[in-house]
């Protein structure tokens, strides 16, 4: 999922993650409360924009990136 279709106050299924400390957070349904903005990481090659990444604040107090988000499907 890409940072700009996460929408805070909205629901999403916590899917994958290669960190260990977020292992136990797979598969569980999380809400957006927040949105932390990050530094601004520049490129270093001609005609590239810099990129601004962000974190989201979870309501159980975590954070994660918006590629470990997956939008719930509706059965």
């Amino acid at each position: 999922m890409k940072q700009s279709d996460v929408v805070i106050g909205n629901e999403y299924l916590f899917y994958t993650t290669d960190t260990k400390h977020k292992k136990d957070m797979v598969g569980s349904v999380v809400k957006v409360v927040g949105q932390k903005k990050g530094k601004t990481v520049y490129k270093n090659y001609h005609n590239q924009a810099a990129k601004t990444p962000s974190r989201f604040v979870l309501s159980n107090g975590r954070y994660a990136n918006a590629g470990e988000l997956k939008q719930i499907t509706q059965p």
